[in-house]
């Protein structure tokens, strides 16, 4: 069942991790954040809809965004490199955080996981985008097809906050 506006977010599988194969992901129950799923880090779309996360950053942040969680169905080793590479800086961007859901433990509680085997080679996740606000999910956006780039953009997203 997909997670829908009003559903209170589901907490964080251990599998879901930040920086370290080690460090779970403890998703706040207080404030407002936001969560972007997407199919595979440097896959071309994903490598071009996560930077309008970094480039938002200061305006997400004055429209009262806590934290920005980017989740992909990697390793962590992959999603710490991919944030590198889009210049996500730790000491600039310290709300950001690159997220590896390895066995897509967390985006198939959102009910948001799709079957990728024919290009990526699993499940992967949907791009979406949820903004919570303490626990409970206020808005949702699905793109319709993997490598869209419309609703979920964050120019798109600002729009609404």
């Amino acid at each position: 069942m997909t997670i829908t506006v009003r559903d209170k977010l589901p907490s964080a599988p251990a599998s879901l991790t930040e920086t370290a194969p080690n460090k779970t992901v403890e998703l706040p129950n207080k404030g407002k954040i936001v969560i972007v799923g997407v199919p595979g880090a440097f896959t071309p779309p994903c490598s071009d809809h996560v930077p309008t996360y970094i480039s938002a950053y200061d305006d997400l942040l004055k429209k009262g965004i806590s934290e920005i969680y980017i989740v992909g169905v990697n390793d962590q080793f992959v999603m710490n490199a991919w944030g590198k590479h889009l210049g996500a800086d730790p000491e600039k961007h310290e709300h950001i955080h690159f997220c590896a859901d390895r066995n897509g433990e967390f985006v198939k509680s959102l009910g948001l996981d799709f079957d990728a085997s024919e290009l990526l080679g699993n499940t992967r996740s949907k791009r979406f985008a949820l903004v919570v606000e303490d626990g409970v999910v206020k808005d949702l956006r699905v793109e319709n097809l993997p490598p869209d780039l419309t609703v979920t953009l964050a120019d798109e997203l600002l729009k609404s906050l």
